[in-house]
């Protein structure tokens, strides 16, 4: 009996300490929109589990057409992957739109993504192709910004 209390005692303990080291999804904290202009946005999110293993990729991607966006949506690789926050701008947006955004983060196990957020860029005060006259009779055609 003594014998086969040691056994699960014995087994228990292996089983416990090989849980704790295997690789698992990383989590990422919720992406949140801080700053929104006509054609971007600033937002911020932070890693909050590498899941045992290293990370290999973290970014964020959006839509304005998705509710759940994806990397094979509209997506960027942010430069640096650390577990403290960041704050990134995207890019190239169009004036006067809803979009869907969240970040996620990639290590040898797969690919995990934060929880979505929405926010609508601002409305431009002309339309794409219009001209407009200033006070040092300059004129001036509006384009998408892609910046």
């Amino acid at each position: 009996m003594n014998r086969f209390i040691l056994f699960i005692f014995i087994l228990f303990i292996i089983c416990s300490c090989n849980k704790s080291n295997t690789p698992q999804l990383a989590q990422i904290g919720s992406v949140k929109v801080i700053t929104i202009g006509i054609n971007k946005a600033v937002v911020t999110n932070t890693i909050v589990s590498t899941g045992n293993s290293s990370l290999l990729a973290k970014g964020l991607c959006w839509s304005s057409t998705i509710p759940l966006p994806v990397m094979d949506n509209s997506a960027f690789s942010i430069g640096s992957i650390t577990n403290s926050g960041s704050s990134d701008t995207v890019k190239g947006l169009i004036y006067n739109t809803k979009y869907y955004i969240r970040a996620y983060v990639t290590n040898q196990v797969g690919t995990s993504y934060s929880a979505v957020d929405s926010f609508s860029t601002l409305p431009s005060k002309y339309n794409v192709g219009q001209t407009a006259e200033g006070e040092m009779s300059y004129i001036l055609t509006v384009q998408a910004s892609m910046d």
